[in-house]
C-alpha cells in the first residue's frame, strides 16, 4: 500500500505517482537535459539527466521543451524518471482517495483514478515506465502518448 502520492501537472492537468516509487524531486534546466541516442519507452524518447554524478533516464512529457522544469527520479531501476512542467505537492494517502473505474475506460498510461477526500477534480494515477535492458525486449507498458498532453 502506498504511503502517499506525488501530484504533478503536465500542460495544466494534474497527475499524481506513487511516493514509494520515487527517490526525489530536482529542478531541471533544459540544457540538462541529454539525448538517450534512439531508445524509446512507450513511443516517447528517453532522455538522460546527470544528478549527482548518477545518470537516470527520464521522459521529459513537457509541451514546451525549452521551459524549466522538475524531474520525478525513481526509486528503484530499471525504472525512468519523469520530466514535468511541476510538481505540485506530496500528499498523504488519505488526502487522495482511490475511485472505482472501469480499467476499459481509464487512457493506457493510467493505472487508477483519485479523488482529493475534500473534493475536487479527478486526479490519474500514472506508474514510473520501465526501461528495458539492452538484453531483454521491451516490456509491455502504459503508453504516455498524446493523451497525457491534452487537456
Amino acid at each position: 500500500m502506498s504511503r502517499g502520492y506525488v501530484t504533478f501537472e503536465v500542460d495544466g492537468t494534474v497527475f499524481a505517482v506513487r511516493v514509494d516509487e520515487v527517490r526525489e524531486i530536482v529542478r531541471v534546466d533544459p540544457t540538462d537535459l541529454l539525448p538517450a541516442g534512439e531508445r524509446t519507452v512507450a513511443g516517447r524518447e528517453l532522455g538522460l539527466l546527470d544528478v549527482r554524478r548518477r545518470t537516470v533516464p527520464v521522459l521529459d512529457l513537457r509541451r514546451r521543451k525549452g521551459d524549466e522544469a522538475e524531474a520525478i527520479l525513481p526509486r528503484r531501476r530499471p525504472l525512468a524518471g519523469l520530466v514535468v512542467d511541476r510538481v505540485t505537492a506530496v500528499v498523504a494517502v488519505t488526502d487522495l482517495v482511490a475511485q472505482d473505474a472501469d480499467e476499459r475506460a481509464l487512457p493506457s498510461y493510467a493505472v487508477g483514478v483519485l479523488r482529493p477526500a475534500t473534493g475536487g477534480a479527478p486526479v490519474l494515477l500514472v506508474a514510473l515506465p520501465q526501461v528495458a535492458t539492452a538484453d531483454e525486449p521491451p516490456a509491455l507498458e502504459p503508453s504516455l502518448g498524446t493523451p497525457v498532453l491534452a487537456k
